[in-house]
């Protein structure tokens, strides 16, 4: 087998948590994936024949720890950056009520895929970590 293949075989697909941001993990860290899009058209290396196509990329943004904690805080961290992208509030109690607003929906999500596999899978403690302040 070539290194090629094997990069293929390793590479895991992000877990989405938001529109923009996904969750990687390996043995050692959680990495917190940022989407990207992607247009060669703007590149300054550009060259004639090169793929035009615009694509999206996952690229890191931040590495936690591989804990429960390590999990809990990539999560948030996802929230807090995606909110921030949106936000139109011009106060903190505006501001947080949109992260609690987007903790919270996540926070059902997660329970309703609970409900859908076994305890085995995913530990019913994650919902708690999300929503733990």
């Amino acid at each position: 087998m070539n290194e090629e293949n094997t990069q293929q075989k390793s590479a895991k697909q992000p877990v989405i948590i938001t529109q923009n941001y996904a969750l990687t993990f390996n043995d050692r860290e959680y990495t917190l994936q940022r989407r990207h899009t992607v247009d060669p058209m703007r590149s300054p290396w550009l060259k004639p024949g090169d793929d035009v196509t615009i694509r999206e990329e996952w690229r890191p943004a931040g590495y936690y720890s591989l804990t429960p904690d390590g999990f809990a805080s990539a999560v948030r961290s996802a929230i807090v950056r995606d909110v921030n992208s949106v936000t139109e509030a011009r106060t903190i109690a505006a501001l947080l009520a949109e992260y609690k607003a987007e903790t919270e929906r996540l926070s059902v999500l997660i329970e309703s895929a609970h409900k859908h596999v076994s305890s085995t899978q995913i530990p019913h403690e994650i919902g708690a970590l999300i929503v733990a302040e």
